[in-house]
């Protein structure tokens, strides 16, 4: 079934890679149509096209790349890695005619957590941000929450997220990245109080920090404001995750005569928890295409 449909629909890999797949054709087909269907699409939904391919961020990781009809004609395409069967990506054609007007941020949450659960591997997700764009179209952001912490790594992060076009019960994007990193263990050295201790030193002699002691006006001296929280970070040279405090600095300043200082900067640093070590959040930093395997 699977070498047959990869021929007769397309493919981008051989035959004999195809073979290889833990998750077949048809299996990635019927994983497929329940996905779009929690994520809003009408059954029934009729196959199009079905294509064998790399994995986009990782050529060791390949996917199946499906395409269905809605009976309304409507076309909808989704993404299945081919090793485990997960949703790596799915896109819902938005309905041609009126809309239900544009969701509430209520709405948009309960959504799209809603789907998330059930269209993605890991179930434990919180809410991060919910953004409005024109015509209807908002999207929500949900981290996976491991041990019910998170991930503070950026391209990738680690969470799901879903966009609406106006349209109550249908999504229009939903997108995936989880597969999260292994966990180094550690012996947990560093208390929060120690972790607070350490940033509140190193923070004030960051670059970030001494250009927001420039003169600006009459502007005052900053200070700041600082919240821990503890998650994981994975470093790029690193084969497993860290154990990390996060901490998360804002910067205010004062103005004579107005009550309320104001916010000119946002400083995050990490404390390992077993080091005391404090590093700064890379972009690429958790890259698994570069990671070694």
């Amino acid at each position: 079934m699977t070498s047959m449909l990869a021929l007769l629909l397309g493919q981008m890999v051989s035959p004999a890679e195809v073979a290889t797949f833990k998750i077949d054709a048809e299996r990635a087909i019927h994983i497929g149509k329940k996905a779009l269907q929690n994520l809003g699409a009408q059954a029934p939904l009729n196959l199009a096209t079905v294509f064998a391919q790399k994995h986009y961020t990782n050529g060791k990781r390949p996917y199946w790349a499906i395409g269905f009809k809605e009976p309304n004609g409507l076309a909808d395409s989704i993404q299945i890695d081919a090793t485990d069967g997960r949703v790596i990506y799915a896109s819902l054609q938005p309905t041609p005619a009126k809309t239900s007007g544009s969701l509430s941020k209520p709405e948009v949450e309960r959504l799209g957590l809603a789907m998330a659960r059930k269209v993605g591997f890991y179930k434990t997700l919180k809410t991060e941000y919910v953004g409005y764009g024109a015509e209807g179209i908002s999207s929500v952001s949900m981290p996976i929450l491991l041990n019910g912490k998170p991930f503070f790594n950026l391209n990738p992060t680690f969470q799901y997220t879903v966009l609406f076009h106006g349209t109550r019960n249908r999504a229009q994007v939903f997108t995936a990245f989880d597969r999260l990193p292994r966990l180094k263990s550690a012996r947990e050295k560093v208390s929060e109080s120690s972790a607070r201790k350490i940033l509140e030193r190193a923070i004030p002699k960051t670059a970030e920090f001494m250009a927001q002691k420039r003169p600006n006006g009459n502007l005052g001296s900053p200070h700041l404001q600082l919240t821990l929280v503890k998650g994981y970070y994975k470093i790029f040279e690193e084969p497993a995750a860290r154990t990390v405090w996060c901490g998360i600095a804002k910067v205010y300043r004062s103005t004579p005569g107005i009550p309320n200082p104001l916010e000119v900067a946002t400083i995050r640093r990490l404390v390992d928890v077993e080091t005391g070590k404090v590093f700064a959040i890379k972009e690429n930093d958790a890259d698994l295409v570069r990671d070694k395997k």
